[in-house]
């Protein structure tokens, strides 16, 4: 048989989805790669083009692209898929007399080799900067992280945001079809604006992403994609420069009033939970402080006098000096003759734990007013009432602190200071939040004045 009379077509690769509600498998319809199909020795060969397109914008017939797609896109696609076959032809070409051998590795890898050449030349990369220009996504993601881990300017924050964005790719292969049976991933040209489009409905839909979260992954999905782009791995400025078109929405501050603070205070608990009453004083030490939980945890004895806490901060490695106050003080005192581990400050408790001893302690102290809280989820709004307890977590106690001491009137910046904040809009939030601390103060100046004039 003759290898230059192979047929060579072209054809959308189905993918299928399974129902959450139903399970059904559903066959997709949108942003389906458009793969090229021939054979050798009797076995079929199929080699993607790395180009996309949806169900009813492919003509079956002419195996090309339809002029129903928007702008001339579907021409530029068209001519490149005439291009593709006539490359694939020539290889076969080369390998008209081996019928007998089974070349069919040797022939894809020709081919896509040759097409990085040809895009090499086409956006003008220097052959010496080309030594990656196809790397797989996981694997750019990966040196990313080492990268910029080894530059010193991660913290766990953003270790955690690199393990999210691997965690959502893997997921979306998932969601349009992708299996690791076939042995294909997501690449840097998906994502262009209908793969972008087909990427924010999984967020949506399946991850069940909120707007602000969604905004906030797509802050660290531009950071990676631009590092990818100015190391050569991609030529995908669409996505590197994308920004979701959500309406943003500025959540609720959930911390304690003054009347909440005394009632935890105050709250007895049993001698027998050791763990809840540390897990108070811990909270309480970052009430008075305006300290992050991880810098509470990360103190040692030595970091601390008697007149401040100095100290290197986990999320952005600021060095800190947080004067101390009576009450911090109290706390500190307590444990001075506690021997923990490595000479750490104060007890340890992990995160988890810690926030659920927190909202068992809230509860008891009978912290249960309903907060209304509004989300967004694409156009959608979704209104939420929870008991205020459900939403206390170690964060409340910096933001408890930080809505503290604007409402005593200390200026802004100086509250700065002490929580590392850098920008004055990042204290928008508790400003407007402090007139609530504000309204308690008055009232209590309202039972004083009743008090004093016997009224």
């Amino acid at each position: 048989m003759n290898q230059t009379n192979n047929k060579i077509t072209f054809s959308l690769k189905t993918r299928r989805k399974r129902d959450k509600v139903t399970g059904i498998e559903q066959m997709m319809t949108k942003h389906l790669p458009i793969v090229m199909r021939t054979s050798f020795c009797g076995k079929d060969i199929t080699v993607g083009t790395g180009h996309f397109c949806d169900y009813d914008q492919w003509d079956s017939v002419e195996q090309r692209v339809s002029s129903s797609d928007e702008n001339d896109m579907h021409k530029l696609i068209n001519n490149d898929l005439s291009i593709q076959k006539g490359i694939l032809t020539a290889i076969l070409l080369q390998h008209v007399n081996d019928e007998h051998i089974d070349k069919r590795e040797l022939i894809v890898t020709t081919f896509r080799s040759i097409m990085n050449k040809c895009n090499r030349i086409l956006y003008g990369i220097p052959e010496s900067q080309d030594t990656h220009a196809n790397k797989c996504l996981f694997e750019a993601l990966n040196e990313f992280k080492k990268v910029k881990g080894d530059e010193g300017f991660w913290g766990q924050a953003s270790d955690e945001k690199c393990s999210s964005l691997r965690h959502h790719f893997v997921s979306f292969e998932q969601y349009i079809g992708m299996t690791t049976t076939t042995k294909q991933h997501v690449t840097f040209g998906y994502f262009d604006e209908k793969g972008i489009q087909l990427y924010m409905e999984y967020l949506l839909e399946e991850a069940n992403l909120c707007n602000n979260t969604i905004l906030k992954h797509f802050d660290f999905f531009r950071q990676f994609f631009r590092w990818a782009l100015k190391h050569k791995y991609h030529n995908n400025q669409f996505a590197a420069d994308f920004k979701p078109n959500f309406r943003k929405y500025n959540r609720k501050v959930i911390f304690l009033s003054c009347q909440e603070l005394y009632r935890l205070i105050h709250l007895h608990i049993p001698k027998k939970n050791k763990g809840l009453e540390q897990s108070r004083d811990l909270f309480l030490f970052s009430c008075a402080t305006g300290m992050r939980y991880s810098d509470v945890k990360g103190l040692y004895k030595c970091d601390v006098n008697n007149l401040n806490c100095d100290f290197i901060t986990v999320k952005t490695k600021d060095r800190l000096i947080v004067e101390l106050n009576t009450f911090s003080r109290t706390i500190i005192e307590k444990y001075k003759d506690c021997d923990f581990p490595d000479g750490k400050l104060l007890p340890v408790i992990s995160n988890q734990k810690l926030n659920e001893n927190l909202k068992k302690l809230c509860r008891m102290a009978k912290i249960n007013s309903d907060v209304h809280m509004v989300k967004y989820k694409g156009n959608e709004r979704i209104d939420i009432i929870e008991k205020k307890y459900k939403l206390i977590t170690t964060h409340a106690g910096r933001r408890t602190f930080i809505c503290m001491m604007l409402s005593l009137n200390i200026p802004p910046h100086t509250v700065m200071k002490w929580t590392g904040h850098r920008s004055y809009n990042d204290m928008l939030p508790y400003i407007d939040t402090a007139n609530e601390f504000c309204i308690e103060a008055m009232n209590k100046f309202d039972d004083f004045w009743y008090s004093y004039s016997g009224k």
